[in-house]
């Protein structure tokens, strides 16, 4: 069973969807003009090797092109990684997104799910994880986490992988919502890689480029026998024109980056200022552009009521660790988020 937001073709046109992360901003305009520009390149095959892509992505991470896998998607990549790991248990922080055990389930892999979320101090919980690592395990870590919205720091998540050096372990690191930090440097693993041979770290041009259906993810590694066999493990043109013509756009729009990042600091702030004065909601800080709500209420109660007004959101179905009493809310354009809030106000405080 798939348990995703951004569900919107079982209804109307008219719906507001909060329960897809995706940046608001949508398309960047000069994303629009190169894929008119360039339309004819669809008339040809992509290169096999996706030597420019690989170069577009190196600059824009700034690795060595030579760590660069490239996947249709950021799950694509997942389920690669998981399949070409010779360990067969998989440990997954949770709460987190349900396609890490499904890659596990697929893979014919054991999965065990540790929910390490501190609630009332709205963090993970490093060294209680760190416990319940098995010994020749892949290890799955969302960062920034979904759905919580909350990320680990650099140094945290470095301690964990000198901590675990002797375990025999793999570790992935997803970071798809890493650009919504807006603090890269604190948070991402990236520049890490090189330091350690038992690390990926993922991303995505999915939810901060506002590109879902691209399906454009590449992981970075410097582990030579891990990437060959990632490479051997993907299928000829299995990236599409548009997405090699969007890297070539996107990493360098500076314009689109840096509106993206004013936005998701203005509109959290909002957010989370006007849910916090609605009796019975209990929002959580994020780093990120969505927000987890817990609620004196059913989950599917709210979602049915919010309904009523036109509004999707996200309930905690295949999150584990998750109550009944969580939602979790995308952070979208002004107009949209004041619909959100004053529904809540309205179903919820008379």
């Amino acid at each position: 069973m798939n348990f995703h937001g951004g569900n919107i073709y079982e209804y109307d046109n008219n719906i507001i969807d909060f329960s897809s992360n995706i940046n608001p901003l949508g398309v960047s305009e000069k994303l629009k003009n190169a894929i008119i520009e360039r339309i004819d390149e669809v008339s040809i095959y992509p290169d096999i090797n996706y030597n420019k892509l690989k170069n577009n992505i190196s600059k824009y991470i700034n690795v060595d092109k030579s760590m660069i896998t490239v996947g249709n998607g950021a799950v694509d990549i997942i389920y690669r990684a998981v399949q070409n790991l010779p360990m067969n248990n998989v440990v997954i922080m949770a709460p987190t997104f349900s396609e890490y055990r499904k890659a596990a389930e697929l893979s014919g892999k054991r999965f065990f799910e540790i929910p390490s979320f501190n609630f009332e101090k709205n963090i993970f919980d490093m060294s209680f994880f760190d416990s319940k690592i098995h010994s020749n395990s892949i290890i799955i870590i969302c960062n920034p986490n979904n759905p919580t919205g909350v990320a680990i720091d650099k140094q945290s998540l470095t301690k964990f992988l000198k901590n675990i050096k002797d375990k025999g372990c793999f570790v992935i690191i997803d970071e798809a919502f890493m650009e919504f930090t807006c603090n890269e440097n604190k948070f991402s693993m990236v520049d890490m890689c090189n330091e350690f041979e038992n690390l990926i770290v993922i991303r995505a041009v999915t939810k901060f480029f506002g590109l879902p259906g691209i399906r454009l993810g590449y992981g970075i590694s410097s582990n030579k026998i891990f990437n060959e066999a990632m490479e051997n493990s993907s299928k000829p043109w299995d990236i599409n024109t548009f997405a090699v013509i969007a890297s070539a756009v996107i990493f360098n729009d500076y314009e689109y980056i840096e509106k993206s990042k004013k936005w998701i600091k203005e509109e959290t702030e909002f957010m989370y200022e006007n849910i916090s004065k609605i009796k019975g909601f209990l929002p959580y800080k994020t780093n990120c552009n969505f927000m987890l709500v817990k609620s004196d209420k059913n989950s599917e109660y709210i979602e049915k009521a919010l309904l009523k007004y036109n509004i999707l959101i996200r309930i905690p179905k295949g999150f584990t660790g998750l109550s009944k009493n969580f939602i979790r809310v995308a952070i979208k354009d002004r107009e949209s988020n004041i619909k959100l809030i004053n529904a809540l106000r309205s179903e919820f405080c008379e």
